[in-house]
C-alpha cells in the first residue's frame, strides 16, 4: 500500500473562504454596472439638451429664410414697376450672398456638435475621460454661439437696410406714376417731405438725380452809335515822359525783389550781388534789404560829363556813373551800390543803413543817432549818443558799458556781475559813406568789440 494515496474531502473552513470571495466578486460587478448605467443616463440628458438648442436655432434660420423669401418677393413686385434694374439685381446678388453665408455656418456648427456627441459616446469607460470631454464640448459650444449670434446680427442688420431700400424704390415708382398728374414744383415737395433731406443714393448706389433749373433770360444789348470824327483832326501823339517818383500801390513786399541786375548794353557795369536773405530788422518800421533791381525800363538819358538815367515803368530810375557806383530810386528808398561790393540803403527820413563787403557787418543810423553794428555771428553793438553802449552777444549775454567805462554784464542765465573795463578796442566807428560820385575804397570797417572785464567787489 507504499503507492497508493487516498484524497480525503475538503474541510469546512476552505469552503467558507471560497463562497466568500465569489459574494465579493459579485458585489464589484454590480457596483460597476450601476457606475456605468449613471453615467450613460447623464450622456443622454448632454444629448437631449444639445437636440434642444439646435432645433431652437433651426426655427431661427428658417424665419430668417422666410423673410429672405418676402425681400425677393417684393423684389420681383419692384422691378416689374422701376425703371432701376441695376439697382435691384444688386439687391438681389446681396440677399444670395447671404443665404450662402447662413447655410454655410449652419452646416460647420452641426458638424461641429456631430462630433462632440461622437466623441463623448466613445470616451463612456471611464468618469474622468467623460468629464474632459464634456469640458471640452462646453468651451466649444461658448466659443462658437457668440460668433453664430454676431453673424446673425449682422445679417439681419443687412436685411434691414435692404427692406428700407425696398421700400424708398416703391415710393418713388408710386411718384413717378403720379408725376403726369402733378405740377413739377409739388412733386420736388413731396419728395423731400418724404425722406427728410436724406439721399436716396447712399442705400441704392447712382440714381438719377432730379434737377429743376430754371433758364435766365438774356438781357438785350442797347445799340450805341460811334461818335462821328471830326474834319480836319490829327491823331494825337503819345508822350513818352513819365514821372521817375511817381508813387504806386504799397502793396509790394520785399519778397517780391529780384536780385540779378543784368543789362543788355556790354558797357554797363554789374552789380556783385549775394544771395537773396531776409530783411534785416533793428528798430521797427525800417526793413533792410540792400538788393533790388527795377523792371520794365522805358526809356534812358544820357549826359556828356553825367551819369546814364534809365527811367522804368513803375516810376523808378537808375543812375549809372563813371566810376561804376548806382543808385537806384525806388519809391522812398534810395539803393546805392559801389564798386568794392559795398551797400547803402537810405530812407525818406535819413535813416541809413550801410553793409561792409568786407567783413559783412551792417552799420545802421537810427533817428535819435544811435548807431547799431550788426555782425554776421549775430553779435548787435548800441551806441547811444549820451556816450552809453550795450552789447548783445550770440549767447544771449548782455553786457552795458557807462561812459565812466563801468558795466554790467549778464549772463544767459540772468546773473549779474559789476566791474571796469581795462583794456578797450572799440569798433572803430566810420564816417558816414560819401555820396556815390566818390569811392569810400579807403573807409575803415568795424570789427567784433574785445575787452577785458575784471570785476569789482
Amino acid at each position: 500500500m507504499d503507492g497508493l494515496y487516498l484524497l480525503s474531502p475538503l474541510p469546512n473552513s476552505s469552503r467558507n473562504i471560497d463562497l466568500n470571495q465569489n459574494a465579493s466578486d459579485y458585489d464589484e460587478e454590480e457596483d460597476e454596472e450601476e457606475e456605468e448605467a449613471i453615467v450613460l443616463a447623464e450622456i443622454a440628458k448632454e444629448k437631449q439638451m444639445l437636440r434642444e438648442k439646435q432645433k431652437k436655432k433651426e426655427t431661427q434660420e428658417t424665419t430668417i429664410d422666410e423673410q429672405n423669401d418676402q425681400i425677393v418677393t417684393k423684389i420681383n413686385t419692384a422691378s416689374k414697376v422701376g425703371d432701376s434694374e441695376e439697382d435691384i439685381q444688386q439687391i438681389r446678388i446681396d440677399a444670395n450672398k447671404i443665404k450662402k453665408i447662413k447655410k454655410i455656418r449652419r452646416r460647420d456648427a452641426i458638424d461641429q456638435i456631430t462630433q462632440t456627441n461622437e466623441a463623448n459616446s466613445l470616451c463612456g469607460s471611464t468618469q474622468t475621460e467623460i468629464t474632459e470631454n464634456s469640458l471640452q464640448g462646453n468651451e466649444i459650444i461658448n466659443e462658437f454661439i457668440p460668433k453664430y449670434q454676431e453673424n446673425e446680427f449682422h445679417i439681419d442688420s443687412q436685411i434691414e437696410r435692404i427692406e428700407n431700400a425696398i421700400q424708398k424704390l416703391g415710393e418713388l415708382t408710386n411718384n413717378c406714376n403720379n408725376l403726369n398728374d402733378t405740377n413739377e414744383q409739388e412733386f420736388i415737395t413731396e419728395l423731400n417731405n418724404n425722406f427728410n433731406g436724406n439721399n436716396i443714393t447712399d442705400h441704392l448706389g447712382s440714381l438719377s438725380k432730379i434737377e429743376m433749373t430754371e433758364t435766365p433770360k438774356k438781357k438785350k444789348k442797347r445799340k450805341t452809335r460811334g461818335k462821328l470824327k471830326k474834319k480836319n483832326s490829327k491823331p494825337k501823339k503819345k508822350s513818352t515822359f513819365t514821372r521817375p517818383m511817381r508813387r504806386l500801390s504799397p502793396k509790394m513786399s520785399y519778397e517780391n525783389f529780384e536780385y540779378s541786375f543784368v543789362d543788355k548794353k556790354k558797357n554797363n557795369h554789374k552789380i556783385p550781388t549775394g544771395s537773396p536773405r531776409d530783411p534785416i530788422v533793428l528798430r521797427s518800421g525800417y526793413p533792410i534789404v540792400f538788393d533790388y533791381e527795377p523792371k520794365d525800363p522805358i526809356r534812358r538819358e544820357k549826359t556828356p560829363h553825367g551819369p546814364l538815367k534809365t527811367f522804368y515803368k513803375n516810376g523808378d530810375c537808375k543812375m549809372e556813373f563813371q566810376d561804376g557806383s548806382i543808385r537806384v530810386f525806388h519809391r522812398e528808398k534810395i539803393f546805392t551800390y559801389y564798386p568794392n561790393g559795398d551797400k547803402q540803403l537810405e530812407f525818406c527820413d535819413g535813416v541809413n543803413a550801410y553793409r561792409y563787403q568786407s567783413n559783412g557787418s551792417v552799420e545802421f543810423r537810427c533817428p535819435d543817432n544811435t548807431l547799431i553794428y550788426f555782425f554776421p555771428n549775430g553779435q548787435i553793438e548800441e551806441h547811444f549818443s549820451n556816450g552809453e553802449t550795450k552789447i548783445r552777444f550770440p549767447d544771449r549775454s548782455v553786457m552795458k558799458i557807462s561812459p565812466d567805462k563801468s558795466c554790467v554784464f549778464k549772463d544767459k542765465n540772468g546773473k549779474t556781475k559789476k566791474g571796469k573795463i581795462m583794456v578797450s578796442v572799440s569798433s572803430s566807428s566810420p564816417d558816414t559813406p560819401p555820396p556815390p560820385s566818390t569811392p569810400i575804397s579807403q573807409a575803415s570797417t568795424p570789427t567784433n568789440s574785445q575787452r577785458a572785464f575784471s570785476p569789482t567787489s
